[in-house]
């Protein structure tokens, strides 16, 4: 799946309704910028031939298929190994050689390491919103979930008629919000659907006495959405917490390592001391993403031993 200039979740959310296959059966590793051109596999569980016709078709501006092939597995959020970026660089001034310039950031880089924040695209530009929805999901809080979903945010509405539609939930009328609601908003009309699905199961079952409270179709109506969306807001919420609590660490220090850092030394083939006599080195290694293939148990979390073990140890300068 190639596309531009648009998001992944509303990407597949145009694929689903274009050649009508239900949302939950495509799946992907993970979303990538909204902006920039990107190109990532998707699975599409056992599509019917209609279905392949139709997905032959899409060719629009913004988004293409490609490349179609069977595979035994389906993708899922994390099974990605990495990224290829080409990056483009502006703003340079006449007389300044971009080589010499990119290979002076790229030895620092090199050098000092970085601090590895995730960017707005891991939040899919939904931040806030989903750092609340997930914090009640993960309490089971699906009441304060749903409204934390379907509610006016707090720094507005994009059009007329999402502002509509929030507002119509938000005066208890879940019927109007989702004929207001637009359709590239697939999560927050899946959950309409949810709730109107289970309205209409409570009025069915009156004979037999069911009732349910809101609660009940506020959890209902939640779940049905499809894991894959719902494991992303989890995953934006972690993510936020993997900031602050980076920039909590370099508030502490920036140049050396703490107790408690993770560290790697690819000398070392059994463990880690924590402070070794390179310093440079080891701050370079404790902003290290993910540990190397070949050394799978070279990684552990420094203790005080390790630090006085360091203070003990030779300068580089000996």
């Amino acid at each position: 799946m190639t596309k531009a200039k648009l998001s992944t979740l509303k990407a597949i959310a145009t694929i689903s309704e274009f050649c009508e296959i239900r949302r939950a059966s495509i799946t992907f590793a993970g979303i990538k910028d909204a902006k920039a051109v990107t190109s990532q596999e998707i699975t599409i569980y056992e599509p019917t031939a209609l279905q392949r016709k139709r997905l032959d078709k899409l060719n629009m501006d913004n988004l293409k298929l490609s490349r179609f092939r069977y595979v035994r597995r389906p993708l899922f959020p994390g099974w990605s190994r990495g990224n290829r970026f080409q990056i483009l660089l502006r703003g340079f001034r006449k007389g300044v050689s971009v080589r010499s310039h990119a290979a002076r950031l790229a030895d620092r880089v090199k050098r000092d390491g970085f601090l590895n924040y995730f960017g707005t695209q891991r939040f899919s530009g939904t931040a806030t919103r989903n750092e609340h929805v997930a914090s009640c999901y993960l309490k089971r809080d699906y009441v304060g979930a749903v409204d934390a979903v379907l509610s006016p945010q707090p720094w507005g509405c994009a059009t007329v008629a999402e502002r509509d539609a929030r507002l119509a939930w938000k005066m208890g009328d879940p019927r109007s919000a989702s004929k207001l609601m637009p359709r590239h908003f697939s999560f927050e009309r899946q959950i309409l659907k949810g709730l109107m699905d289970a309205s209409k199961y409570a009025a069915s079952s009156s004979s037999r006495k069911t009732t349910l409270t809101h609660a009940e179709r506020c959890r209902i109506a939640f779940l049905s959405t499809p894991f894959p969306d719902r494991l992303l807001c989890v995953n934006a919420f972690f993510s936020r917490l993997w900031n602050k609590a980076a920039s909590a660490r370099v508030e502490l220090s920036s140049s050396s390592v703490l107790v408690g850092d993770l560290v790697y030394d690819k000398d070392t083939d059994n463990g880690v001391r924590a402070a070794h006599t390179r310093r440079t080195a080891s701050r370079h290694r404790a902003c290290q993403p993910t540990q190397p293939r070949d050394s799978p148990r070279c990684i552990r979390c420094s203790s005080a031993r390790d630090m006085l073990a360091f203070l003990r140890s030779p300068s580089p300068a000996a």
